[in-house]
């Protein structure tokens, strides 16, 4: 699995215009076409400095220069001055449009987004929430997480992700977990079935050189 930031730093290599997920300093405006024939818009973005640092309190998007929606940010961690945030569009529910997303947590083992879906009937966009940062797997239609814990990264979570409409569904996790046995550590695959989700697989494994 990616590292936290060698994923960011994956999303900036697939990259394929100026539309897509970049680092910026409050571009006024960062502009984000959603698909090749659809609308383009501009982001404006309400950064609140505080003792801790800056943070993104609200995302305002216009068209055409005229405002259209304004998006609120959930918290943020404080950035230091000058340091840059990721934020542009990538097709999360692989409907053919660009979403947006906002990271809010950058860190060596684990990072945060927010995200809003596109909608093509309102041309606009509803917060889908906040997840570790997304990988997407566009051949099976997924989406994929990956949350590292300690223990030499032996304590992990993986999950992929179906969009059910416009709601996020689980279809599989694979976890890691300590035992009372620090040696010892209980893997887990569960897949969701008939609308559940099942334990397929359940072990207990040893870190490498045990």
């Amino acid at each position: 699995m990616l590292a936290s930031l060698g994923l960011l730093a994956f999303l900036l290599a697939q990259a394929p215009d100026s539309g897509a997920p970049a680092f910026v300093d409050n571009c006024e405006p960062c502009q984000v076409s959603v698909a090749a024939e659809g609308p383009v818009f501009e982001a404006y973005f309400l950064l609140v400095k505080s003792p801790e640092g800056r943070v993104v309190r609200r995302i305002g998007l216009a068209r055409d220069g005229k405002q259209v929606e304004e998006l609120p940010v959930r918290e943020m961690s404080p950035l230091a001055e000058g340091e840059q945030f990721m934020f542009g569009g990538e097709d999360i529910n692989f409907d053919g449009n660009r979403d947006l997303m906002l990271v809010l947590e950058r860190g060596v083992a684990n990072s945060t987004a927010q995200y809003w879906l596109y909608d093509p009937a309102t041309q606009l966009f509803q917060d889908a929430g906040v997840h570790s940062i997304f990988t997407l797997d566009p051949a099976r239609k997924r989406l994929k997480t990956y949350e590292r814990g300690g223990s030499g990264g032996m304590i992990f979570t993986a999950r992929e992700y179906e969009f059910v409409g416009s709601k996020l569904v689980v279809m599989r996790e694979e976890t890691q977990r300590p035992t009372r046995n620090p040696n010892r550590f209980l893997h887990t695959i569960r897949e969701r079935r008939k609308g559940a989700m099942v334990t397929i697989k359940q072990e207990t494994v040893m870190p490498p050189g045990n």
